[in-house]
């Protein structure tokens, strides 16, 4: 695993590229009135399909970078989950979060 790897995943997690993701998930989490309705939490206040839509979407952007952090840190980082196989840089470049190789990816 390279340093440049590592720094590709730490920008995917920089919260200064996506401040509204923490803030969103710790704002969420710290509301009074904080539901959990299936794997999407919500206030008691409604949002809009297309808003709860986006925050599963972060939330689940976000997990894929942790996954890959955690991999970076045991050693398995840019390896098929699946085969082992070292994943191509190319792919890795664009989607730091890849966890399997192009036979293996449904």
């Amino acid at each position: 695993m390279s340093e440049s790897d590592h720094n590709v995943l730490e920008s995917e997690a920089d919260p200064r590229e996506e401040p509204s993701v923490e803030a969103a998930i710790a704002e969420s989490d710290q509301h009074p009135d904080h539901q959990s309705h299936g794997s999407i939490e919500t206030s008691g206040t409604e949002e809009s399909p297309d808003e709860l839509i986006e925050a599963e979407s972060l939330r689940v952007e976000l997990d894929d970078v942790e996954r890959a952090l955690a991999r970076l840190d045991d050693g398995t980082y840019a390896t098929c989950e699946v085969c082992g196989t070292a994943l191509e840089d190319s792919e890795l470049s664009v989607s730091p979060q890849l966890r399997t190789c192009a036979q293996h990816r449904s």
